[in-house]
């Protein structure tokens, strides 16, 4: 009687093994999908930070072209403005760190 289960438990064993495989292969996966998944999180949340950048480098663009009358004074005082901004974003990165 012994003889007609053997057989059957090698089955089910193999079936078992093959059962873990597929759980540590999830297993892994599933830690490989979450590492990307923090990753991508982590660059569309930077992405969004230069694209508020740009807003805000578009919106003082602007602001500066409403407040300098001439020619001149625009330039210069766009240039001062991208000097300020450059500084700010040096800190951030800064900060970052």
């Amino acid at each position: 009687m012994e003889e007609h289960f053997a057989p059957k438990l090698i089955v089910l064993e193999d079936k078992i093994k093959k059962l873990i495989e597929v759980y540590d292969q999830s297993l892994q996966e599933a830690k490989e999908l979450r590492e990307e998944n923090a990753f991508l999180k982590s660059l569309v949340k930077n992405r969004e930070e230069e694209i508020k950048n740009f807003q805000n480098r578009d919106k003082i663009s602007k602001i500066v072209t409403t407040l300098a009358d001439d020619t001149h004074r625009k330039a210069e005082l766009k240039l001062k403005i991208n000097e300020y901004i450059r500084e700010i974003d040096k800190c951030i990165a800064y900060l970052k760190e």
